[in-house]
C-alpha cells in the first residue's frame, strides 16, 4: 500500500536516506512512517508538510498514520467480496 509521503519522496527522486537528510528525520523513522509501522508526530507532520509541500492535513490519517494514497483506498473501497485488491 503507497502512501501519501511515500509518492511525494519518490516523485522527488530521493532515497530514504537523502530525505533523511534535507527534511531533518531519521531515515529509519521515515521508513516507519511511510509503512505505516509508526505513529507520526505533529512535529513530524509539519516537516514533512513544508518539505513535500503537501497540505498537512492530507499527511496523516485520522489514527496519526501515514495517509494511504487517494486512488488506492478508492480501487479497496471499491471491490466487491470476490475481489483480492492487490496494492
Amino acid at each position: 500500500m503507497e502512501t501519501v509521503l511515500k509518492r511525494a519522496r519518490r516523485k522527488k527522486g530521493l532515497s530514504l536516506r537523502k530525505a533523511a537528510r534535507e527534511i531533518g528525520i531519521a531515515h529509519s523513522r521515515i521508513h516507519r512512517h511511510e509503512n505505516r509501522q509508526e505513529v507520526m508526530y505533529t512535529g513530524d507532520e509539519r516537516r514533512y508538510a513544508e518539505f513535500y509541500e503537501i497540505p498537512p492535513e492530507e499527511i496523516r490519517d485520522d489514527q496519526g498514520f501515514a495517509a494511504v494514497v487517494p486512488e488506492v483506498v478508492e480501487f479497496i473501497d471499491g471491490c466487491n467480496g470476490d475481489q483480492k485488491a492487490k496494492v
